[in-house]
């Protein structure tokens, strides 16, 4: 499954874009696949994050198969690529993946995600043959806000974080260090300074010693200093989120179009203290203003619980199951199995958490293995299937039929677990038995008692547990599953 990422970044529009795509990158790595992160950008962007490859992707989309190769899933995120771009890459991919903030073109047929907090109010024009990811569920974050943090309300503001992303094109951080140099000299004051940033000289001019500077903060240290802030005062793009999920109370400035969405939702549910445009005349008064508020220790831990409470961490995650999900849907192949597959199954079977699993714990070897495996191919009473997708080996399924019951058996490479194909493989498995052999009545899953997530998972699909047994010393339950047929 190859996947590429497209977006675009660079020191005059932002990295807001890059750093959403980063995350996504990061979720597709965590679940053993490796995306090509493709930005139409500069050489601001060439050290910004290991593995991006920079290449003018839609003004030259017709070479970018000739130079990277042909993808199956294309995930774009851009505010720049006209509809002309999504509309060709749509016809030369298995699945286009449309990343989108405020519905800014009709998108064609495939995956269209906005993780915005009001992007359920925004009026799309759907189509039954999409699917929409809607809402800040799916706000992708990178992975070190992947793990809930439990931050501090202290009883007083002593430090507060002013953050504008990796630039600065409004110069809007002298004027907020001026201000609060000037009304808040006591606090601690921790200044972003972004890579972009070209005003570094005039920030200096407003430096004392209560200001420290950061330089380009990874995401670790981007985190850390959301932590140990009391509050912050950040433009309204993508930190907005990753402040939400630290729960850090906020005032918010409004720098560019496209996060005028974003701001509106974070307002309506009052999680930020919204100052205005960047260049609204009353900016510095609203700031001072919600500076006021804020010195309210209750009022800062109600917006710290209603940001929380809206972004739990794991968006990015989210969007690759769903994603990966979608395709193996779209792609999946059960077939009966033959000999070539002895191979696989006999690495899979001595995965060592399918070793834990099973009720003999043994590392099997390949001659055992080899008798096995040809004297099951052999039974009439065994029914044994693969899955695979794109020639890639995925599992397998076997029933073993005894007169009108099925004991069914069923294990996954590690690739693919934990991200929802195998109620898919189970559902499709059982259909192919259906249509095989009219007699099964039961299908019966014999599991160990302490495998929890295998029981969750039989039990969603429809299986019921039907009682208890001791299957080689190993305590376990046995789950039905009732098959119904239907008279043509």
């Amino acid at each position: 499954m190859k996947i590429f990422i497209l977006t675009e970044g660079s020191k005059d529009i932002g990295f807001g874009h890059i750093t959403r795509c980063i995350s996504i990158y990061q979720a597709f790595r965590k679940y053993n696949f490796k995306p090509l992160l493709i930005v139409n950008g500069d050489e601001s962007i060439v050290n910004y994050y290991d593995g991006i490859v920079i290449f003018d992707w839609f003004n030259k989309s017709e070479k970018l198969f000739d130079k990277f190769g042909n993808a199956d899933i294309i995930i774009i995120d851009s505010y720049m690529a006209p509809k002309e771009v999504y509309d060709k890459l749509s016809t030369i991919t298995k699945i286009l993946v449309s990343i989108d903030d405020n519905n800014r073109v009709e998108y064609p047929k495939g995956i269209i995600i906005n993780g915005s907090i009001n992007a359920a109010g925004i009026n799309y024009t759907y189509n039954n043959n999409s699917l929409y990811l809607l809402g800040s569920k799916y706000v992708p974050l990178r992975n070190e806000f992947w793990r809930d943090i439990r931050k501090p309300i202290r009883k007083t503001i002593d430090s507060v974080m002013v953050t504008f992303g990796g630039e600065d094109n409004a110069n809007l951080t002298p004027k907020i260090l001026g201000l609060l140099r000037k009304f808040y000299p006591e606090f601690e004051k921790k200044i972003v300074i972004g890579k972009g940033f070209s005003n570094l000289e005039e920030i200096k001019n407003f430096v004392d010693s209560n200001t420290k500077l950061y330089h380009n903060p990874n995401a670790a240290q981007m985190k850390q200093l959301m932590i140990e802030s009391d509050i912050a005062i950040s433009a309204g793009g993508q930190t907005i989120y990753e402040l939400a999920r630290i729960g850090v109370p906020c005032i918010i400035i409004n720098v560019a179009e496209n996060q005028l969405n974003h701001v509106k939702g974070w307002k309506c549910v009052g999680f930020i203290c919204y100052a205005g445009w960047k260049n609204d005349p009353d900016l510095s008064e609203n700031i001072l203003k919600y500076l006021d508020e804020l010195d309210d220790q209750h009022f800062r831990m109600k917006t710290s619980q209603i940001g929380r409470h809206f972004v739990k961490g794991n968006g990015s995650l989210l969007i690759a199951k769903k994603v990966i999900r979608s395709y193996v849907t779209d792609n999946l192949v059960l077939k009966e199995a033959d000999e070539g597959y002895l191979k696989p199954v006999f690495n899979l079977s001595n995965d060592p958490e399918v070793r834990e699993q099973s009720f003999s714990h043994g590392e099997i070897g390949f001659d055992e293995h080899g008798d096995w495996y040809n004297n099951e191919l052999k039974n009439e009473n065994c029914f044994f299937l693969v899955a695979e997708i794109d020639s890639e080996f995925l599992g397998q399924i076997r029933f073993k039929i005894n007169n009108d019951s099925a004991i069914i058996s069923i294990s996954l490479v590690k690739k693919y677990r934990g991200i929802g194909i195998g109620a898919e493989i189970l559902k499709r498995s059982i259909e192919i038995l259906r249509i095989k052999n009219h007699k099964i009545k039961r299908v019966i899953a014999q599991i160990k008692s302490d495998n929890i997530y295998s029981k969750k998972f039989f039990i969603k699909f429809g299986f019921v547990q039907v009682g208890e047994l001791n299957i080689k010393g190993n305590a376990a339950i046995e789950l039905e599953y009732e098959m119904i047929y239907h008279d043509v």
